[in-house]
């Protein structure tokens, strides 16, 4: 039986980050969306999409919010369970970075310009 989940690890700049919970990785480069004739035909559209690692983090004392909130040419890197890898390339954060004081979190999207597996 081999190991498909669980424990992973992630670096930014090679700085590795505390993960709270799983990330989130697209697995293709493009989102396919149907399209029906009135009658009945179906096609569909294809569009690009941003390469991306989605996830919640933990902010303990040397969480680099500077850091994090200015870059914009970022190497991120994803270690999954499953032995996987994922490189995504000129990355920064999109939209906001906001704190759940609650859970001691942070949700972050890196988006970027490459992301690849390995």
């Amino acid at each position: 039986m081999s190991r498909i989940a669980g424990i992973c690890h992630i670096t930014v700049n090679g700085r590795t980050m505390d993960i709270s919970g799983g990330l989130t990785i697209p697995l293709s480069k493009t989102t396919k969306e149907s399209i029906v004739s009135t009658n009945g035909s179906v096609n569909y559209k294809e569009t690009p999409i941003a390469p991306y690692i989605d996830g919640t983090f933990l902010m303990d004392e040397d969480f680099p919010i500077e850091e994090l909130s200015t870059m914009d040419t970022a190497t991120v890197v994803a270690e999954l369970a499953n032995g996987k890898s994922y490189t995504l390339s000129e990355a920064f954060i999109e939209g906001e970075m906001n704190y759940d004081s609650d859970a001691g979190t942070v949700a972050m999207k890196f988006v970027g310009t490459n992301g690849r597996w390995s």
